[in-house]
């Protein structure tokens, strides 16, 4: 049983998903993933100006600071580790695996995972990614991960909220649509 304060738009119990979408595969892609890369490069650069033009040496002399092109290097790595780390496109495989792939097309996270480390699927509104999917994970997922991420235990949550370019074909693909779909729930 899902039991979260957050508010949804709509949800559906991953064991309750439509046979309709029984024997298929879909597609969806992340949105924002390139922007956010670049977003991410663009504040490493930033510390890049500030000290490369800010700081001067002794007497005025200028630029002092050449140690600052470590940041350029920064900005490029995290530019492509963001692309190699984040996940840009999920498969939903016959009701049953969710795979994740970065920008590149490589599976993430070890692979297919089984959906039964889902509770259920949700949709819910957000202020900054507007309407995006959000993965509720069982308890007995979220300690198995906690157990094996140890110094990140403390990072890893309930939910995984993903802001899907399709969301509405997600919605229609799984029955948490307007029309036929799951209503709005306050707190399942």
């Amino acid at each position: 049983m899902v039991s979260s304060s957050s508010s949804y738009d709509a949800i559906r119990n991953v064991n309750e998903l439509p046979s309709s979408s029984a024997n298929s595969t879909f597609d969806y892609h992340v949105k924002g993933v390139l922007l956010m890369a670049f977003a991410t490069a663009f504040a490493q650069l930033g510390a890049f100006f500030e000290c490369f033009f800010g700081i001067r040496g002794p007497n005025g002399k200028w630029p002092e600071a050449w140690w600052s092109f470590c940041f350029v290097a920064v900005a490029i790595v995290q530019f492509f580790n963001y692309l190699q780390t984040t996940p840009a496109k999920i498969t939903i495989r016959d009701n049953s695996t969710i795979s994740f792939f970065n920008y590149y097309g490589k599976c993430l996270y070890g692979g297919e995972t089984e959906l039964s480390v889902y509770e259920a699927f949700a949709i819910k509104s957000s202020s900054c990614w507007g309407v995006g999917l959000v993965l509720i994970r069982t308890d007995e997922h979220m300690a198995n991960m906690k157990e094996q991420h140890k110094c990140c235990a403390g990072c890893i949550g309930k939910e995984y909220c993903l802001a899907l370019r399709d969301i509405a074909k997600f919605r229609t693909d799984f029955g948490l649509d307007d029309d036929g779909g799951v209503p709005k729930t306050e707190g399942v």
